[in-house]
């Protein structure tokens, strides 16, 4: 009688595929969660930069910023947008972008986005911890 070797995997090797498919698919997944953090941060950028464009527009247009925009402005890419300094003696103006729910949590060292008039631009953990240069 011959010996007939049984073909197939044993459960050692299998186990060995499958922490192998767990180490990279949290890896990806790691990864993707940055991704979508930096893809809103920067959505948020660029919103804060248009509304700066439309303030500067309509104060080419009418020498003034008083009316440009009200103070709350909008909420999207889960960042709540604010223009600070507006009202009736509106001579300049800080545009924040403050992050909302699950982009607060993952972004938290640039949770708030800031632009002014001059073009500084920053970011911090809060309204009061923001310093110049940071998140952009």
């Amino acid at each position: 009688m011959k010996n007939r070797r049984i073909k197939g995997f044993t459960l050692i090797e299998m186990m060995i595929v499958v922490v192998i498919i767990s180490i990279l698919s949290a890896v990806a997944t790691a990864s993707y969660r940055s991704y979508v953090v930096k893809a809103r941060r920067t959505s948020a950028q660029e919103e804060l930069l248009q509304i700066q464009q439309a303030i500067e527009e309509f104060y080419a247009l009418n020498h003034t910023y008083n009316g440009a925009y009200t103070t709350n402005v909008k909420e999207q890419y889960q960042y709540s947008f604010t223009v600070a300094g507006a009202g009736s003696s509106f001579s300049g103006y800080q545009l924040r972008a403050e992050a909302q729910g699950g982009q607060k949590s993952s972004d938290s060292d640039c949770a708030v986005l800031f632009l002014n008039r001059n073009g500084t631009k920053g970011g911090g953990t809060s309204a009061s911890t923001m310093v110049q240069g940071n998140c952009w």
